[in-house]
């Protein structure tokens, strides 16, 4: 399960505000525009914090906030939300009609004075019913059936199925009250739980106490990455245990009542337990005895990072959200790149998401821009959130500290989008290939045509500013001629030739729903084939796709994760254009 988007409404500064979250999301702002805000937010929904009274907007003539997070859950989940738990009774949000419009889990959580009030699932579910079939009793599930009905009454998942199954549904986006006790689903929302990930934040502040959380943080997320393969065993043992100790406080007041009814009355078990986590606490000491706590904030970052740089290396079955305030706070340069090359590292684990601010350029110039949140102030109680390629540079640069020029000193013209991507993902996924010349130092930049990028570099429009040029053109007979020391020239027709041909086959057979994508004389001629047109060539019946879709679908991380040194189409060609942009920029 991963976060991919939350809602914040009435917290704090944010009246209204809406965040798109990717694997490695970088928080960009001015000082008290409210980044800190968001990472509060989250911990609260995540239960890690309290929250208080003076959390509502100051704006506000309400008395609470919501918080609203949504969820990408992978198909095959399979979850208990029914009181039994076998593996009958497990089911799917899907088949539950328990996901959004857009296929996500949606929770909105209410606090009221600063307390939790409400916690709904949001979700388009059917109207057929008075109440949503989730929230009744298997008695009450039962009245619904008619008498020959042939289906399992003693387990609600099927009942459920059944009377699904039997109606033309009509759906509309209902919030189904998961909090109320006045339903059957008091403990599906600790179900869900159960499923979620798990959200941990790093402070920038430094609190110089002996429990200093900056140490605290990391000692906490240790313990938590070592529990959390087991910790579903321990939440099922943890159920049964209470359910034992609550049936035999029960009988023992039903004994009790042998002898005095009036005192059994207003006596209910009340029973509370710990999580495991919260049974391991440690520190890290030195031979003389002084805690680690006592250490420079900047070595105390040190520790941050060989964190991150162990958890990199594991291998994992649980969900981790690791949320961190200016990773850069007291580190020389060369440890800033460290940190985030090692955060870029993390982002790309399955069940690792990153959410990290920063002030610094240089970091904001190592990730694409779709993996930037960019939040301004419109006025005291209002911000405004923008995404990717909504945010505009000068504004950014401008608050970030620097002048807009100098994120352009050092540019790669290139023909198009495709290119960009190609680029940047060759950047990402090769280590051998930064280490020849880190792309994230440069801009690249699109001019949307061969004929665009050969102007630009004839007339050298950029001669008179201290911008340096590197201009990047697939093969092309008109320039087959020239030769230029701020050129790369590409063997092949063009940037889509470079990629494996059988990764590519089973990627668009799946794609366009087919049984052969490239024909035996289309893979002779490889290098010569226009492949983006050849594959929409292929669509023409269904009309799903057009060319230009084929091309935005060569960036898609399913065909990236398949790609290695050994089957991309002519690595060496392309060693050598990174040693090119080395020696040029140099």
């Amino acid at each position: 399960m991963k976060l991919v988007k939350c809602r914040i409404e009435n917290f704090r500064s944010y009246e209204n505000a809406e965040f798109n979250f990717s694997d490695l999301s970088v928080i960009i702002g001015k000082n008290d525009v409210g980044k800190s805000t968001l990472f509060d937010a989250l911990d609260i929904f995540f239960e890690n914090n309290k929250a208080s009274e003076d959390d509502v907007n100051i704006n506000s003539s309400e008395n609470q906030f919501s918080i609203t997070c949504f969820f990408k859950i992978e198909s095959e989940m399979q979850i208990n939300i029914d009181s039994s738990d076998s593996e009958q009774t497990q089911t799917t949000l899907e088949s539950e009609y328990l996901l959004n419009q857009e296929g996500l889990l949606q929770i909105k959580k209410i606090w009221e004075k600063g307390k939790l009030s409400k916690t709904y699932i949001v979700c388009n579910y059917p109207t057929n019913w008075e109440k949503p079939l989730i929230t009744l009793k298997i008695q009450e599930l039962r009245k619904l059936l008619s008498k020959e009905s042939e289906v399992n009454q003693n387990i609600k998942k099927e009942i459920r199925n059944f009377l699904f199954s039997q109606e033309s549904l009509s759906f509309k986006e209902q919030e189904i009250d998961i909090s109320t006790k006045e339903t059957d689903i008091v403990s599906i929302y600790n179900r869900l739980k159960d499923k979620m990930p798990k959200y941990l934040l790093f402070k920038a502040d430094r609190t110089n106490t002996d429990k200093d959380n900056e140490i605290t943080q990391i000692t906490k997320a240790i313990t938590q990455n070592a529990i959390s393969e087991i910790e579903q065993k321990f939440n099922d043992m943890k159920e049964n245990i209470l359910n034992d100790i609550k049936g035999f406080a029960n009988a023992t007041l039903e004994r009790l009542k042998n002898f005095d009814k009036d005192i059994v009355k207003d006596l209910t078990p009340d029973i509370t337990s710990k999580e495991l986590s919260s049974l391991f606490s440690y520190e890290f000491k030195s031979d003389n005895g002084i805690s680690f706590n006592k250490r420079g904030s900047g070595v105390k970052r040190l520790f941050l990072l060989s964190f991150f740089l162990e958890d990199a290396e594991r291998k994992h079955q649980s969900n981790m959200i690791y949320a961190i305030e200016e990773p850069e706070t007291s580190q020389h340069p060369n440890y800033q790149r460290i940190i985030i090359e090692s955060l870029q590292k993390l982002a790309q684990n399955q069940g690792r998401q990153i959410l990290l601010t920063t002030h610094t350029p240089e970091i904001v110039r190592m990730v694409n821009k779709e993996n930037i949140i960019f939040i301004q102030r419109e006025n005291e109680s209002k911000r405004i959130v923008y995404h990717g390629d909504k945010i505009d540079t000068e504004v950014l640069a401008d608050t970030l500290g620097v002048l807009p020029y100098l994120l352009y000193q050092r540019v790669i013209f290139v023909e198009g989008e495709t290119d960009v991507k190609f680029l940047n993902n060759l950047n990402d996924k090769f280590e051998c290939l930064r280490e020849i010349f880190d792309l994230k130092t440069i801009t690249l930049i699109p001019l949307y045509g061969g004929g665009n990028v050969k102007n630009w570099m004839t007339e050298d429009y950029l001669k008179q500013s201290n911008v340096k040029c590197l201009y990047f053109l697939d093969r092309d007979d008109r320039i087959k001629d020239i030769e230029r020391e701020n050129l790369i020239k590409t063997k092949k027709r063009e940037i889509e030739n470079y990629y494996p041909v059988d990764v590519l086959e089973i990627y668009f057979k799946k794609k366009l729903d087919i049984d052969s994508v490239f024909s035996d004389d289309f893979k002779k001629n490889w290098d010569d084939g226009d492949v983006a047109k050849y594959i929409a060539n292929l669509n023409q019946e269904k009309k799903q796709f057009k060319e230009a879709d084929i091309k935005s679908m060569f960036g898609d991380k399913e065909i990236w994760n398949q790609i290695s040194k050994d089957n991309m189409q002519s690595f060496d060609e392309i060693e050598e254009w990174f040693q090119t942009m080395k020696k040029f920029f140099k």
